[in-house]
């Protein structure tokens, strides 16, 4: 009759995270083993099944879930007549897809009958389409408020949890738009019936009505309404042998009705006789009116059937219903390619056969057999039964069998040990010798955690990587980022070139020292304004400053500190009566407050980094450990120049935690002991932390304010000359770096963005002395200070010449296990070694 819809070619093209789906007849082999499983595949993670009491009983009878409470909530609708509508909603935070149509959650209502089913598609490019899923999404409210009653609140949730992974669809609830061509209708206990709604739509005059469906009422009550609006017998299709209608429709002069085995009638033969035999194998369950007027045609269809209690009963004793219906162009296109004008071609039903089976169709009984069970984690599961009650409760097994559970009096409630439970199965409750009731449980914690937002979730997964061996680095990096979103106008200064390439004119060359001088303090020039989400944020700082006590082995009880690394004095200033009042609370109103908040959790999160690396580790052990340093410099890199209000004063890390910082760092990771091959088949430079390692290495120190500084006069201690000389050391040697690793110098463009001309020039000058030491060009001596390298590789690269009376300056990798010894070196310059000047290697 019309075009297939592959549910999973839609699942394909992903961007869902929620699925509601509404329905009469429900299998639950296939919606738990085909449906959810590609739906959860596909990312589709929060899923709501509607589904009538009564059939949801038979299908509990005919195959147990396995996933039930777990992987999908679900909502048994209590209805008088028949819980009958057939919707499908897949909502993502773009987009949104909804399937109204005639199909049950069955294998025969998605692969094996004949249905009709309307697809509607909402997203950038189809915006207009919001209204039709707003109306859709009241429909699921309205049902769970009029049927819902045992639906516990703690599940019923769930629902309105769905907007929060679809923004948009709580914005089209507030608009109330409706499309222009189309009709999202619903009937519900508080509704008009379903007929009453469609009325102010439908044209004054009716020339004809097409109809067909496998379900009448016995006194055809609502054929007589259409036939009464029809200025021409309406015409009925039906399968005369399996259609659930009174006999004497067939001879009913008031309407034509045909046999829909022959339809469609086409104009190849051999074709037509295909169909006819492949209708012949297939139940018509197809539900759809066409209204024919002069003024334009109208198609309703969905999952109401051609009788009274769909249209036109009223209050609680009619059906819940859904239906589509398309005006205007929408309903010619329809038509057409159904091929609905090809009914009129078809041939006259003679007889009817007597309906006598009970199908999937009909009310089903014996309704108030099943109980929703929520629960959190905990020891016990409480039934909220006295135990004075004598109890059986058990799990079906096959061939009849039953596997008993033990019951447990609790403050005078039977309780169900949690560790007795099996997660997705159905238990058996008996009481004394009462009816059997099945317990479906649903565990509240997994299910909450679906309706996570996508960052949400993405935070909570990072969190979880923390504890790893192996933690997901662009997962945790997106996650700080979206922690403190940097709101910078887009149009700062470096945002409109390329800061990959460093511009270096002959304007920017120096007479005096080859690193440009930083002119005043180092800030950004964007002035960015990051909007802090706070409990995100202390709930990342604690977590990060925990996983560092985890990987390293450290008890917090060692060294006076609480579960989140806080020790006394961070927890009440006792050292400071005038400082800044202590964080006892996770809620924090002040900005400075907050600011001060993370300068002593920064200060933790160091100080735990160099109880992690430091000690006797090998360099292998640091080697595994550079993901968690990198974790926590990222942080700091976020928090650096954080601002929550314009009237904050403090910053959020001290400077004295950004020294400390690059201490640890230029001393655990860049210098003369850690060999630059970890071994023969695995070089150091190769392995991605140490390259992102660098480049926020190299961040501190442009935001430490460090530049090339001339010698210090001979009255300076050894100790002042080791912190001078081991700061030009660091810029000689990430000089070089950054020109021979292409891939750490964009990183480093990336993270100095933000600082403007200021850190292009800085960046420049670095730059400039690199080419010059690997072109041969440099001179003896640096701001007054003697150049040298390897006479026998015992490291790549220039440094600084070591004097007798300094001590070593440890920031040369080593290409070797040998020391950073004096008689290793050659000075460079005029009196050096021919073939020992400084050639920098080409590492990319």
């Amino acid at each position: 009759m019309s075009g297939r819809l592959s549910l999973f070619d839609v699942l394909k093209e992903g961007g869902y995270e929620a699925c509601l789906v509404s329905t009469f007849s429900l299998d639950f082999g296939f919606y738990e083993d085909v449906m959810l499983r590609r739906m959860s595949t596909a990312g589709v993670r929060h899923h709501l099944l509607f589904v009538d009491a009564g059939m949801c009983q038979q299908a509990l009878a005919n195959r147990a879930p396995q996933k039930l409470g777990f992987q999908y909530s679900l909502l048994p609708m209590v209805c008088n007549g028949a819980f009958h509508p057939k919707v499908l909603l897949l909502l993502g935070k773009n987009k949104g897809l909804m399937a109204v149509g005639s199909h049950n959650l069955t294998l025969s209502g998605f692969g094996q009958n004949l249905e009709i089913t309307n697809v509607v598609r909402y997203g950038r490019d189809q915006p207009e389409q919001a209204g039709l899923f707003a109306e859709a999404f009241r429909g699921f409210q309205s049902w769970l408020a009029d049927y819902g009653a045992a639906v516990p609140a703690s599940i019923a949730e769930g629902l309105d949890k769905t907007l929060s992974l679809c923004p948009w669809l709580e914005k089209a609830l507030a608009t109330n738009n409706t499309a222009a061509e189309a009709r999202f209708l619903f009937s519900s206990a508080a509704t008009p019936p379903l007929w009453q709604q469609v009325q102010p739509i439908l044209p004054t005059a009716i020339d004809q009505v097409v109809a067909s469906a496998p379900f009448f009422d016995q006194k055809l009550a609502f054929l007589s309404v259409l036939e009464q609006r029809s200025n021409s017998p309406p015409l009925i299709g039906i399968q005369p042998d399996q259609v659930n209608a009174p006999v004497a429709l067939a001879e009913d002069p008031r309407f034509t009705v045909v046999d829909l085995t022959s339809f469609p009638a086409l104009d190849n033969e051999s074709r037509a006789q295909e169909d006819d035999q492949k209708a012949a194998n297939q139940y018509q369950h197809a539900k759809w009116i066409w209204i024919k007027a002069e003024t334009g045609s109208i198609l309703i269809s969905g999952s109401a059937n051609l009788s009274a209690p769909a249209w036109l009963a009223e209050g609680a004793s009619k059906n819940a219903e859904a239906v589509l219906v398309l005006l205007g162009e929408g309903a010619e296109q329809a038509t057409t390619a159904l091929e609905l004008d090809g009914l009129a071609h078809c041939k006259r039903v003679e007889t009817i056969k007597p309906w006598s089976v009970t199908t999937a169709e009909s009310p089903a009984t014996g309704r108030g057999g099943l109980l929703l069970v929520p629960f959190e984690q905990g020891e016990y599961l409480p039934l909220d039964i006295p135990s004075t009650e004598q109890l059986k409760i058990w799990y079906e097994l096959p061939l009849e069998r039953r596997e008993m559970l033990a019951l447990q009096p609790v403050n005078g409630l039977w309780n169900l040990k949690q560790a007795d439970l099996r997660e997705g199965r159905v238990l058996m409750l008996q009481r004394q010798d009462g009816p059997l009731q099945a317990l479906l449980l649903h565990a509240l914690a997994p299910l909450r955690e679906r309706t996570l937002t996508g960052d949400q979730q993405k935070f909570k997964l990072a969190l979880g990587a923390l504890q790893s061996s192996s933690p997901d680095m662009k997962m945790l990096f997106t996650c700080l980022e979206k922690i403190l979103k940097n709101n910078a106008d887009p149009t700062a200064a470096l945002r409109g070139h390329s800061s990959r390439e460093p511009k270096i004119t002959a304007d920017s060359e120096d007479g005096g020292s080859l690193i440009v001088e930083l002119e005043g303090p180092v800030t950004s020039s964007s002035g960015p304004r990051l909007r802090a989400a706070r409990g995100d944020l202390a709930q990342m700082l604690d977590a990060v400053i925990q996983a560092t006590r985890d990987r390293a082995g450290l008890s917090n009880t060692a060294f006076g500190e609480d579960d989140q690394g806080r020790n006394e004095e961070e927890l009440i200033d006792s050292d400071d009566e005038s400082g800044p009042p202590a964080i006892t609370t996770a809620v924090i109103s002040n900005s400075d407050e907050v600011a001060f908040y993370c300068q002593r959790r920064c200060k933790a999160l160091v100080r735990n980094i160099r109880k992690m690396v430091g000690g006797r580790r090998s360099g292998e052990e640091k080697i595994a450990l550079s993901p968690h340093v990198l974790v926590c410099i990222s942080l700091v890199h976020q928090l650096y120049g954080y601002r929550l209000s314009e009237t904050q004063t403090v910053p959020c890390v001290a400077e004295e935690t950004l020294g400390e910082l690059e201490q640890l760092l230029f001393s655990d990771f860049f210098n003369e002991k850690q060999k630059l091959v970890v071994d023969e088949n695995d070089c150091l430079e190769a392995i991605e932390e140490y390259g992102q390692l660098l480049a926020y290495a190299t961040w501190l120190v442009f935001v430490t304010g460090k530049q090339v500084s001339p010698a210090l006069s001979l009255s300076s201690t050894l100790d002042e000359h080791e912190v001078h000389n081991q700061g030009n050391a660091i810029l000689i040697f990430l000089a070089q770096r950054l020109l021979s690793m292409p891939r750490v110098h964009e990183m480093v463009a990336d993270l100095l963005t933000d600082f403007g001309e200021q850190a292009q020039r800085w960046l420049a000058g670095l730059y400039r002395v690199a080419e010059q030491l690997r072109d041969n060009k440099s001179p003896a001596s640096l701001a007054g200070h003697l150049l040298a390298r390897s006479s026998n590789g015992g490291y790549v690269g220039i440094c600084l010449a070591k004097e007798q009376n300094e001590k070593s300056l440890r920031v040369v990798q080593m290409a070797k296990s040998k020391g950073y010894l004096h008689e290793f070196l050659s000075l460079v310059g005029a009196n050096s070694t021919p073939g020992m000047q400084g050639q920098l290697p080409k590492t990319d």
